[in-house]
């Protein structure tokens, strides 16, 4: 100690102007350590490109090359060079839009822009309002958890719809106008919640049938961001009134996503919202113009003493309820929703909502309490981020499951392993949160989930594999860490703190691991996500 202390003295005296060094001592030597990265390789030819492991394979060589090596101290440096790799692949001539989007084999396409305030007016369309605190975040841009409603995400498949022939294109027996035309079923699934952009949607025709009195054609519409991500699933069902008896079949085809009948048990919860005499005439605005929910001459024709609601309106109102009472309000916990529309809604009635949970399923039925009328059944799914990697893997032809064990508790989730597959080779510890604070303001609380979480939780798990591992003489283990922990970030000590905490354990379990061919190494990932909104530079972030 006594030939490093002088080293530390020094470092604390005030004419040292060193701040954020690290300083190497031993045997009456020092020398500042710095943290260096590699030129690295691109992987992909452009960005309209995906990265494949054998993109990684071909380009191992310059990735983990340090001879031109640079030193970047600050995240803001790392950055820096991120968005100078985006701006070259942007340039790339490979970079420029496919083919794709020319219409072909019965696909129509259509372009869907928004922002803000289409986000705002959509919520009060569906009864958010500033008298209900939980609600700001819908209708305040500049709240610090600003969010979209998830059945937002069906407009664009909605605009698809009635912009196109899509639906004519199914029924070519009979001409039929909007008098004839009643929405009947709709199922939404939503992957991302952009808060503004443009949207490209691709419809077809899933499915036709004959009702008799009428046809049903079922719509398809996936929706993508304009970097080509999955957004939003939508299927919608349109009943056409007079275009049946044309020999088609009576029931649905294997894609058609089914709806469950209601249960018989007494509801476990219950929500009322009053709706406005205005309400349609806000909702139509998002997009839906239909005359049969403003004009009163044009509803008498369609059958109807007075405007009716937007089914689709009864359905926003019916999946706010189910926000409130099992999901806190916090609609990126929403996954997917599928309703059948049973009878309308006059503006200015009450909508009962009565609901039933199974796990992250939950049933609802909703009903007019002035008349008793059911007016729309349905079935929500709570969002749950590992079914819907499950989902993605199996889909791709892979065998997955998911486990919602804590990671504090891992050697239940390599137990759920074991039990699924019979052996367990690699394993990512990658579960993370965040507690932003500036230092002084950190609480004990926020710094100790911090650690149970990202440290503890990788030591439960990797330990629980670990003498797996051992046995069959192989592991593969990834620690994930983070910019902030390697460089630091303002308001992110306790993260930071914990992300390179996983550095030194990684280190460490790669020498104990060496001679049982275990290996361990880190991944610093930047990706643009709700956990690094805010955090990474916007421009880098929208880049992402």
């Amino acid at each position: 100690p006594k030939l490093i202390a002088p080293v530390v003295v020094y470092l604390c005296h005030e004419n040292t102007q060193d701040n954020g060094a690290v300083i190497a001592s031993a045997a009456g030597w020092a020398g500042k350590v710095e943290i260096v990265a590699g030129k690295g390789s691109v992987l992909r030819a452009s960005l309209h490109h995906d990265v494949t492991v054998e993109n990684v394979r071909d380009a191992w060589g310059k990735v983990v090359d340090m001879s031109e090596a640079r030193n970047m101290r600050t995240i803001g440096a790392a950055s820096a060079y991120t968005l100078e790799v985006l701006e070259n692949l942007k340039d790339n001539p490979q970079s420029g839009g496919s083919s794709d989007q020319t219409p072909t084999n019965g696909v129509f396409t259509n372009e869907f822009n928004f922002g803000f305030k289409d986000l705002i007016l959509y919520a009060l369309g569906i009864g958010a309002s500033v008298a209900e605190p939980s609600d700001l975040k819908y209708l305040y841009e500049s709240h610090a958890e600003f969010s979209a409603l998830p059945s937002f995400f069906i407009q664009p498949g909605l605009m698809l719809t009635m912009g196109s022939s899509i639906t004519k294109s199914a029924i070519t027996h009979k001409e039929f106008d909007l008098t004839n035309v009643l929405h009947g079923e709709q199922y939404l699934e939503v992957y991302d919640f952009p808060l503004e952009g443009n949207l490209r949607t691709e419809g077809k025709v899933l499915d036709v049938m004959d009702k008799g009195s009428g046809a049903v054609v079922v719509t398809s519409c996936d929706t993508f961001d304009s970097r080509g991500n999955l957004v939003a699933k939508n299927q919608s069902a349109t009943f056409i009134v007079g275009c049946g008896n044309f020999g088609g079949k009576k029931q649905p085809g294997p894609g058609v996503v089914p709806t469950l009948p209601t249960p018989t048990s007494p509801p476990e919860t219950t929500i009322t919202f009053k709706t406005s005499v205005d309400q349609a005439a806000i909702f139509r605005l998002s997009g839906d113009p239909n005359p049969l929910h403003i004009d009163p001459n044009f509803s008498i024709i369609a059958g109807y003493k007075t405007p009716i609601l937007h089914g689709l309106c009864t359905l926003g109102f019916s999946l706010r309820a189910v926000l409130k009472a099992y999901a806190g309000n916090d609609s990126t916990l929403f996954k997917a929703i599928k309703v059948r529309f049973v009878k309308p809604v006059i503006p200015g009635q009450t909508l009962k909502v009565d609901m039933w949970s199974n796990g992250n399923r939950i049933q609802f039925k909703t009903s007019v309490v002035e008349t008793g009328q059911d007016v729309l059944t349905g079935k929500f799914i709570l969002h749950q981020a590992a079914d819907v990697v499950v989902d993605e893997i199996k889909a791709m032809g892979g065998t997955a499951v998911a486990d919602y064990h804590s990671v504090t508790d891992g050697e239940k989730i390599i137990q759920t392993a074991m039990e699924n597959f019979g052996r367990v080779d690699i394993v990512v510890n990658n579960a993370g949160i965040l507690r932003d604070k500036s230092f002084p303001r950190i609480s004990e609380d926020d710094w100790n989930l911090i650690h149970d979480v990202h440290v503890k939780g990788s030591f439960k798990t990797t330990q629980a594999a670990w003498p797996i591992f051992k046995k069959q003489n192989f592991g593969r283990i990834i620690m994930t860490s983070s910019n902030s922990g390697v460089y630091g970030n303002f308001g992110q000590a306790n993260y930071s703190t914990a992300k390179l905490g996983l550095v030194g354990l990684a280190n460490t379990l790669a020498i104990e691991g060496a001679k049982y061919n275990i290996h361990c190494n880190v991944i610093v990932p930047t990706a643009a996500s709700r956990m690094t909104k805010g955090i990474l530079p916007d421009l880098l972030f929208e880049e992402l």
